[in-house]
């Protein structure tokens, strides 16, 4: 029994990623396939009411239909974590083995350096010279830290950068009919559609009822 019921949550997940496959292009083609030549009640009927008509000069009426009004939160997007270095391995010195990895270095963004050298002559007795020469050296630098170069750019997670924010999106399916003065379908369209609201491509193929 729980065999069973672990085979049949597997045919539904794989229906589920199938019927996600399914675009727009394809959803507004299986529609029409349904619905061009039906009554246009029918469709209002199981869909609902049209949001608008507007009259054509030949005598047809073309509906404008929205549906599916929802919204989907969606959730930040993070870089993947980066694997750290693996240690270098060494032949021959003191010995075999790993080496670990010299730690990262921080080059200053502005060093000087001033070096001074005086030299000094002295006559300690009559007949004797003696010279000493002297070098002086001073640096000074300042590093990347300083001036926080080294921050990240924008907001991490766990150290990782974010790719794209947090939002929510509004999702529905609009759909465009030409319906003859017997009331009767004679084209149809999807004239505006978003993502699904679950696993899925397209907003109209889960509204519609289109499989994939």
């Amino acid at each position: 029994m729980k065999t069973q019921a672990t085979g049949l949550a597997i045919v539904l997940v794989m229906a589920a990623a199938v019927a996600g496959c399914v675009t727009t292009e394809q959803a507004s083609e299986a529609v029409q396939s349904r619905w061009v030549g039906q009554g246009a009640d029918a469709f209002f009927q199981r869909y609902g009411a049209p949001v608008s008509e507007y009259p054509l000069s030949n005598g047809d009426v073309l509906y404008t239909w929205r549906g599916g009004e929802t919204t989907k939160y969606i959730a930040a997007t993070y870089a993947a974590p980066t694997m750290p270095a693996m240690p270098s391995t060494t032949f021959g010195g003191s010995g075999f083995g790993p080496t670990p990895a010299a730690p990262p270095t921080t080059q200053p963004l502005y060093s000087r350096e001033k070096v001074r050298t005086e030299t000094q002559v002295e006559n300690p007795s009559p007949g004797i010279t003696r010279t000493t020469t002297t070098t002086t050296t001073r640096s000074a630098s300042i590093g990347i830290g300083s001036f926080g170069s080294n921050a990240p750019a924008q907001p991490v997670a766990g150290g990782r950068p974010m790719l794209t924010p947090a939002r929510t999106e509004q999702l529905f399916c609009e759909v465009q009919l030409t319906v003859d003065n017997g009331n009767m379908i004679k084209a149809l369209r999807i004239s505006r559609d978003t993502a699904a609201a679950g696993i899925g491509l397209s907003r109209c193929a889960e509204v519609l009822e289109v499989k994939g």
